[in-house]
């Protein structure tokens, strides 16, 4: 998927009564911040992603134990800052505040620190 694409998964199974049940999430290719390559001539040639999980919510669902929206940045970095840099000068990756804007926030962030 390219940043912005969006797929529905529906995934159906037995419910606790024994009844079918069916589970619908929304996933979501975002942005993230990465110099995209593996190789010294493939740097930015490739399109790093990050993603958000939406469990589609139906209000007809009474045993829905939970309706969440998930974040995971992926392998991305807030900043990039060089040695001798100052870092309150150097500009912070745009995509999180867009994501976060567009999504109307999360019930659970995951972002990887290495």
């Amino acid at each position: 998927m390219d940043w912005w694409d969006s797929k529905r998964l529906e995934v159906e199974r037995l419910s606790h009564n024994g009844g079918p049940e069916k589970r619908v999430v929304d996933i979501t290719c975002t942005p993230c911040q990465h110099f995209g390559g593996r190789m010294p001539w493939d740097n930015f040639k490739t399109l790093w992603a990050s993603w958000v999980v939406e469990e589609v919510f139906d209000p007809s669902d009474t045993h829905a134990l939970l309706q969440a929206k998930v974040y995971f940045a992926g392998d991305t970095g807030y900043r990039t800052v060089l040695d001798g840099q100052d870092e309150d000068k150097v500009p912070v990756c745009p995509a999180f505040q867009e994501i976060g804007k567009t999504f109307s926030g999360f019930d659970l962030a995951l972002l990887p620190i290495g």
